[in-house]
């Protein structure tokens, strides 16, 4: 999967909700995703943009998976997604981030999100989600 390009910041308050973001953001990283890969640390997330349903196939682990609009709202989320399994896509739902599904709930519906990313991959994502140094 690589090394963690960004960290996600709740918008109001600043606070750190995952320390190490990764980035999927073209077809193949997308389609691959977590494949074959470690189970994520409570720490951890996978971002998923262009995203709104996801697969499980090939994990050996489950996860959970938090849905957003394109400018960082919460839509929903489906907790403990277990291996070889399809998620229902979300309406208007422009990312998801794939979280480890023992590290319980840390988004909530009225807190909007927003990813401190290293410069070199911002221009995979909305301007609107990036955090403003």
């Amino acid at each position: 999967m690589g090394f963690a390009i960004g960290q996600l910041v709740d918008t109001q308050d600043g606070t750190l909700l995952l320390p190490r973001l990764y980035l999927a953001a073209d077809f193949w990283h997308r389609f691959r995703g977590l494949q074959l890969h470690r189970p994520l640390e409570e720490d951890e997330g996978l971002l998923l943009y262009p995203c709104r349903s996801v697969h499980t196939c090939f994990l050996r682990f489950s996860l959970d998976l938090h849905f957003f609009a394109r400018d960082g709202r919460w839509l929903g989320e489906q907790l403990n997604v277990r291996p070889f399994r399809a998620s229902a896509g979300v309406r208007d739902a422009a990312i998801v981030i794939e979280t480890s599904s023992r590290c319980g709930r840390r988004f909530r519906p009225d807190r909007p999100i927003q990813v401190a990313l290293n410069s070199a991959y911002s221009r995979h994502l909305p301007a609107e989600l990036l955090r403003q140094s």
